[in-house]
Order: C-alpha cells, then structure tokens, then sequence
C-alpha cells in the first residue's frame, strides 16, 4: 500500500527530508491480536452488508420480473 503521507509523517518528511520514506521499515513485533481479530471483523461486517445488499438488488429485480409477467398476461 506505501507509505501514507500523515501530518506526523509530513513533519518528519520536513525534518529528514526524502530518504526517510527510502528506508526499509523498522521490524515490529508480533502485532497485536485484539487489533487483528477487530480489523477481522471490521472486514467480515463490510462483506456481509455487500452481500445483503446484492441480495436485496437481486429480490427487486425478482419483483420487477414478476411485476412485468403479470401485466403480460392481463
């Protein structure tokens, strides 16, 4: 995804100019599972609403469908 430019990291952009964002990055430690299993459900919660609604565009397709039969055989 690359580096965002945020206000802290436009200060240090200003402060140690443009090799800083060429460096490799610091190793962190093993990451923190609270956040992990959150931005898991965050994900799971976006996908879900996705779905309902392609399910909900499907039904009023099914009912604009219908509809139109209906007025066919009058």
């Amino acid at each position: 995804m690359g580096n965002l430019l945020t206000p802290l990291g436009f200060n240090m952009l200003l402060q140690e100019g443009v090799h800083v964002y060429l460096q490799q990055p610091k190793v962190r430690g093993r990451p923190n599972s609270r956040f992990l299993t959150a931005t898991v459900r965050g994900v799971q919660q976006a996908n879900r609403a996705v779905e309902v609604n392609e399910m909900w565009r499907v039904r009023q397709k099914e009912l604009e469908l219908n509809d139109r039969l209906k007025e066919d055989q009058i």
